[in-house]
């Protein structure tokens, strides 16, 4: 397990920025459901590129599309505030509860109304960083050396990291797979799940704002603290999306 899990830690996808996001975005929430269809649209079209490979490599890129792409279309995109972000990630206790990941659910998407923090993972620009501006994620579990989806009793939740405007500037895909997408995949990274573990800093790993979402809003899931409002817009991919209202205080 060590191994692979190495491997999909270290994963890399070179990006140049167009855009970083600065105060907001050049979307709103009214805007959800297009964008989880374009996301839908450039899965499909990045899968589409290995098809024909019988190599392992290719199974193994083809297995986690297919599980990115199912949770891209079986979840309603979730729309975070600003406010709502920092009320959040303010919330996370230390050490975290074992419970609060599997609130999440298996599969989920979240859509920021602000960027969260700049990371590396993707070594996008010029300066090496990208915006966080989204997070999709599926349940999965190492059997031997293999990565697969498992939404029967996973060991972890592998979270994609979703950046605003970038485009591809030395990949092995074609430009062509984000032409029409307002938010690309940088890359991936594990949590494990049913453990309690004190979250990082933002001085030793650039993911924390966004492991700290995350367990901010399993936690406030698991206690029922979040009140959802329907945003509605025509999707063809899955659940219309929704916001979230109000955060209830601990």
């Amino acid at each position: 397990m060590e191994n692979v899990l190495v491997q999909v830690r270290v994963r890399r996808y070179r990006h140049r920025m167009r855009n970083h996001g600065g105060p907001g975005h050049h979307w709103n929430q009214a805007e959800a459901a297009s964008i989880r269809d374009e996301l839908a649209d450039s899965y499909r079209r990045l899968r589409s590129t290995t098809d024909g490979r019988t190599d392992a490599g290719s199974a193994r890129i083809r297995g986690v599309l297919d599980s990115t792409l199912r949770s891209v279309e079986a979840v309603a995109p979730m729309w975070l505030t600003e406010n709502c972000t920092d009320l959040l990630r303010g919330e996370v206790p230390v050490p975290t509860d074992g419970d609060d990941l599997p609130a999440l659910g298996h599969r989920g998407l979240v859509l920021l109304e602000k960027s969260l923090s700049l990371t590396i993972l993707g070594t996008a620009g010029p300066q090496g960083l990208a915006p966080i501006d989204g997070l999709l994620w599926w349940p999965a579990s190492v059997v031997g050396e293999e990565l697969i989806d498992d939404d029967e009793a996973p060991q972890m939740l592998m979270v994609h990291v979703l950046s605003e405007e970038t485009t591809a500037l030395t990949s092995p895909w074609p430009p062509s797979i984000w032409a029409d997408a307002r938010l690309t995949d940088l890359g991936m990274f594990a949590l494990p799940l049913g453990v309690e573990f004190a979250p990082p800093t933002e001085a030793a790993d650039d993911l924390a704002p966004a492991i700290e979402l995350l367990l901010g809003l399993g936690a406030a899931l698991r206690d029922g603290r979040l009140i959802f409002e329907a945003i509605g817009g025509e999707t063809r991919s899955g659940p219309a999306p929704r916001t979230v209202a109000v955060v209830v205080p601990t």
